[in-house]
């Protein structure tokens, strides 16, 4: 499974909804689960399942030193030092912060000379580093000049969703905003944030129109004020303290900071870290949206290796963006979808950028 070299921070934070894949995969304690890395948000949240074992790939070494960054601060700072620390609050002391308390709790000698190299990054707050959370933070610039800073903040005042879809079609579904939407969010400029591979396989005519189709369902049929991935989006902040990534929760930091220890970062490719486990022995796999830009021959050597790994009745959740490509067919005597529960769980999807989300279960 090889993909081409990947030279930048693709993302600093997860843009998808952890609830769900803890909601789905239906993870015991003890159990092993295998997750994709990206911006490790998720993999730390996923701790609070119980699992015994969490093996988190990505063929992305930035990925997996931010994942690193993000566990040494779990182990070493409270939820409000992390805030400030990650760029949500304002702090002039970040790289202190990093020299004193983080950097000798990194986990390899790698994520040291990373992080040693990239100390504007860490002043300016990991969770801003990102290619893709940049191309955000200029959106939000010119959404501050269309909509103004009252029509942004009352999005998220709404009590409930009728005041939200009145607010949304009378104040803020505007010729002006869709424009903004339709320059930030079409091939060509999400190629500038996301990696060329994302678009192999993509058959969406309209990116940019299914953009502003997923934005109107998130703010006319989903509850705004906990949802912190449009808070993000449009705020580039979060709401309140528990409006954020489950790991990061004042209840949640303690057990996710005793669970550490269960936690395996790997860096290289799915296939190869699966082949390499004991057959039958994973029960949960989060493959994030993987099967979407992975070449059709790959997708089926990450079943093979899926399969071999796990047992009857493990769980694997995946997401399509924009290629909405199904599974390899000689599989499905061994996987199938949980229609019911993936419909259920998709619609309530809060990162609601995803046009599928699936649960497989193994027979």
């Amino acid at each position: 499974m090889t993909r081409p070299a990947v030279l930048k921070l693709a993302y600093s934070l997860c843009w998808e909804d952890p609830e769900l894949d803890l909601a789905a995969l239906g993870i015991r304690p003890g159990d092993h689960a295998v997750v994709i890395s990206s911006a490790g948000c998720n993999a730390l949240s996923l701790l609070l399942s119980g699992a015994g074992r969490v093996t988190a790939v990505d063929y992305n070494p930035y990925q997996n030193a931010l994942l690193e960054l993000k566990a040494a601060a779990v182990e070493a700072l409270t939820p409000e030092e992390y805030f400030a620390f990650a760029g949500e609050r304002p702090s002039e002391g970040r790289l202190g912060v990093f020299d004193r308390q983080l950097a000798g709790r990194l986990r390899t000698d790698e994520a040291r000379r990373f992080w040693s190299a990239r100390r504007d990054w860490i002043a300016g707050g990991v969770h801003r580093a990102g290619a893709l959370e940049r191309h955000f933070g200029t959106w939000r610039r010119l959404m501050r000049v269309i909509q103004g800073e009252r029509r942004l903040a009352a999005m998220f005042e709404s009590k409930t969703l009728e005041e939200q879809k009145r607010f949304f079609e009378s104040e803020w579904d505007r010729l002006l905003y869709r424009g903004v939407v339709r320059l930030f969010f079409n091939r060509t400029s999400l190629g500038f944030a996301k990696h060329p591979d994302h678009f192999r396989y993509v058959t969406e005519p309209d990116i940019a129109g299914n953009f502003l189709g997923k934005c109107r369902h998130a703010m006319t049929e989903l509850g705004v004020s906990s949802n912190y991935f449009l808070a993000q989006i449009f705020l580039g902040r979060y709401l309140d303290t528990e409006a954020v990534p489950p790991f990061m929760r004042a209840a949640s930091w303690p057990i996710v900071r005793e669970r550490l220890a269960a936690l395996e970062i790997v860096t290289g490719d799915l296939v190869s870290v699966l082949d390499g486990l004991e057959p039958g022995s994973v029960r949960a796999f989060y493959l994030s949206n993987i099967c979407e830009w992975l070449a059709p021959e790959q997708v089926e050597r990450v079943f093979e290796a899926m399969t071999r790994a796990s047992s009857p009745g493990a769980r694997a959740t995946s997401r399509a963006l924009l290629a909405d490509r199904p599974w390899p067919a000689r599989f499905q005597d061994r996987w199938r979808v949980l229609q019911p529960l993936s419909s259920e769980l998709h619609f309530r999807d809060r990162s609601f950028l995803y046009s599928k989300f699936e649960v497989l279960e193994r027979l």
